[in-house]
């Protein structure tokens, strides 16, 4: 049964897909995916060691947290070229001027196609032997206001490919809603060679697989591995000790729960634990939750799954998608914010609510939500 539901969404998959694939196939040949429709600022000559392109689909419910990145970015000393698949429109008053060069473009090719022709824009006006750190980033994150801190931290570790969340889910690969670059990565002949025959279709799948995986394996190969700074192991080690501070152990517990189901309240009854300060049977009950934890980030994507744990830990930024990917209820998230303020916790249930869930959305869109398609 498993097989022929595989089958059945992969072939409702590559039917919406195919009409896509032509139309951006007849976009590329013409030459309109690099079309510029919309510009702010002068990229020039660009001089500074540190570069940032950041893929925008702009929305009133987004604006505040893109606003944060920026901020972000600026703080650790970046030139930000952002790029716009959606009309600009009013929004251009808020970003213009939070960002060295604004660039609305023809929705081709998603955030990959953006970060193809910012990589094209940057290699022609910037001296790239000079460039220190590359970060490619998107607006698909709920970014708080503490986000610099993170920035700074990854900035200043030199690592040659860093990246927020790691997946092992299906095949491992670094997610590309914010990932920074040193020379020995971006300066490779494995990083340019990617970038040279990446064909920018608009399909989410194939920006999935061919982008953020693509982009993964093709580094991988060539012998990059990426520092995630919300690693599996850095989430359940610091679970752990959060267990032991009465400051943190309402949030950690409660991000335990979503994260785990019902293997939480079965851990804590197997063991007896009626409070999370108890130290009865504590050693085996902290190992067999650290197993259970490592199981779950392994299995699958660690943005969905330990979203509002690493939130409740970290101050990490959350995907826009997690309750229409059905990970979470919407009461479910906005109970469980907490580094935002009340404008941004406002914005934030509004773009859930206009997301939807599964519940909300037809036969026909739910089994194309099913394939990944939308």
């Amino acid at each position: 049964m498993g097989l022929l539901r595989s089958v059945a969404l992969h072939a409702i998959g590559t039917a919406y897909n195919l009409p896509i694939h032509i139309a951006d196939r007849a976009a590329i040949a013409r030459g309109r995916h690099l079309e510029i429709v919309r510009q702010f600022g002068d990229a020039g000559r660009i001089t500074a060691p540190n570069i940032a392109i950041v893929a925008l689909h702009p929305s009133a419910e987004s604006i505040p947290f893109t606003l944060n990145l920026f901020r972000a970015l600026r703080e650790a000393e970046f030139f930000i070229l952002a790029f716009s698949t959606g009309p600009l429109g009013k929004f251009s008053i808020d970003l213009v001027g939070k960002c060295d060069c604004l660039i609305e473009r023809r929705p081709v090719g998603r955030d990959f196609g953006s970060y193809q022709m910012g990589l094209s824009i940057i290699a022609d006006r910037a001296d790239m032997s000079r460039i220190e750190r590359l970060v490619l980033a998107n607006d698909s994150m709920f970014y708080p206001q503490s986000f610099g801190g993170t920035v700074k931290r990854m900035t200043a570790r030199h690592s040659g490919w860093s990246c927020l969340f790691e997946n092992f889910e299906h095949h491992y690969h670094a997610q590309s809603f914010f990932q920074m670059f040193g020379p020995a990565v971006f300066q490779s002949e494995a990083f340019k060679k990617f970038w040279r025959k990446y064909i920018p279709f608009s399909s989410r799948t194939r920006a999935i697989n061919r982008g953020e995986v693509g982009l993964s394996r093709a580094l991988g190969k060539a012998a990059f591995f990426p520092d995630a700074e919300y690693s599996g192991a850095r989430i359940v080690d610091d679970a752990i000790k959060s267990l032991h501070s009465t400051d943190n152990l309402d949030d950690t517990a409660a991000g335990l729960a979503t994260m785990l189901g019902e293997s939480w309240p079965r851990l804590l009854q197997r063991y007896r634990i009626t409070t999370l300060g108890s130290k009865r049977n504590q050693g085996a009950f902290l190992a067999d939750l650290a197993a259970e934890m490592s199981r779950r980030i392994e299995r699958h994507n660690p943005t969905h799954c330990a979203a509002l744990l690493s939130h409740h830990l970290f101050a990490a930024p959350i995907k826009r998608d997690l309750a229409y990917r059905d990970i979470f209820s919407i009461g479910t998230v906005m109970q469980q914010l907490r580094h935002y303020d009340d404008k941004e916790i406002a914005a934030i249930a509004r773009d859930l609510r206009i997301k939807g869930n599964v519940s909300s959305i037809g036969c026909l869109r739910r089994l194309l939500h099913s394939a990944g398609c939308i």
